[in-house]
């Protein structure tokens, strides 16, 4: 069912806009900072390449993000590196590597080995440490009866504060604090931070998942946003005070700031080769020769302390 309706929403380019239009106005209407595309395994389907691309390129025009949720070892083909680079993120789902699909194969769906696995194939298909980010379960699956069955995080240490600090309670897996804290420091290393799903199934008092993040990441000298207490908020809109011009362009492209603060910018081909680097202080505007540039369409990364913006450029000769 998920795959025919998504089907009918993004495979025809003619229901395509009236999607994204659709989106794009929920997001201005709740104040969000921008959308995750959360399509899994079927309905990925065959106009997903062009629904990411155009989605993101309308959210980056009304100074939103985009990020989209992909599994922790899989590539789907429909992933180009275009959709990649058009991602302000990649939440990578390192979760469910067995559950009610296979209960054949009882055991931990979200090892810290598969955490290392995960990160180490999204770097291998080109995509740099900054732009990941890495999922986390606050849920299990018990594999004692005839079905596989999910629960929450929070019901295990209902029934035994001692589990808030185990992975396992007799066929039951999960993650417990002392792994949440592992996967942590594993992020703050090698990604750009963490993912959670989800939020209800937490423990809201002082054994809850999130607070452990938040408490791990504070005392790594991190800053989050929002909660707990060690907070710097970011705020995503910064990121689009950026004009690039002209757009299309031969021979010379423009970069303009309001905002005066070191930042990198890099421009990538379409097939996630970088062609460019440039460090700049940003006062005002940045010129960027693409003299040499081939006809064909080019991604602009801009970079700073507090966010990413990718843009797309048309190189016309």
């Amino acid at each position: 069912m998920q795959k025919e309706i998504w089907s009918n929403l993004i495979d025809n380019p003619a229901n395509r806009p009236k999607v994204i239009s659709k989106l794009l106005s929920f997001v201005n209407k709740n104040n969000l900072d921008g959308v995750d595309v959360d399509l899994e395994w079927s309905a990925v389907t065959s106009g997903y390449t062009n629904f990411v691309i155009s989605l993101s390129d309308s959210l980056h025009a009304a100074n939103k993000i985009m990020t989209s949720a992909l599994p922790g070892t899989y590539r789907y083909s429909q992933v180009t590196q275009e959709v990649l680079w058009a991602n302000n993120f990649i939440n990578i789902m390192a979760y469910d590597e067995t559950g009610p699909w296979d209960p054949k194969n009882p055991g931990q769906h979200s090892s810290y080995n598969f955490a290392l696995r995960s990160l180490q194939f999204w770097k291998d298909q080109g995509v740099e440490s900054d732009k990941l980010t890495l999922g986390v379960p606050f849920y299990g699956y018990n594999f004692s009866g005839n079905t596989v069955t999910e629960f929450k995080y929070s019901n295990v240490v209902d029934i035994d504060i001692k589990y808030a600090d185990l992975d396992k309670m007799n066929n039951a897996y999960y993650n417990g604090r002392p792994t949440i804290r592992k996967k942590v420091e594993l992020a703050a290393e090698e990604a750009s931070g963490i993912m959670i799903w989800e939020l209800s199934q937490d423990r809201f008092d002082e054994y809850s998942l999130l607070k452990t993040i938040h408490d791990k990441f504070t005392s790594l000298g991190d800053t989050t946003t929002g909660l707990c207490g060690n907070l710097t908020s970011i705020n995503t809109n910064k990121v689009s005070f950026w004009n690039i011009y002209p757009n299309p362009a031969s021979s010379v492209v423009y970069i303009e700031n309001a905002i005066s603060r070191p930042v990198q910018i890099e421009i990538f081909n379409s097939f996630g080769q970088k062609m460019q680097t440039t460090q700049n202080s940003f006062n005002d505007k940045t010129e960027i020769n693409i003299t040499d540039f081939k006809s064909g369409i080019y991604i602009i990364r801009i970079t700073d302390n507090h966010c990413v913006m990718t843009k797309k450029l048309i190189v016309q000769k």
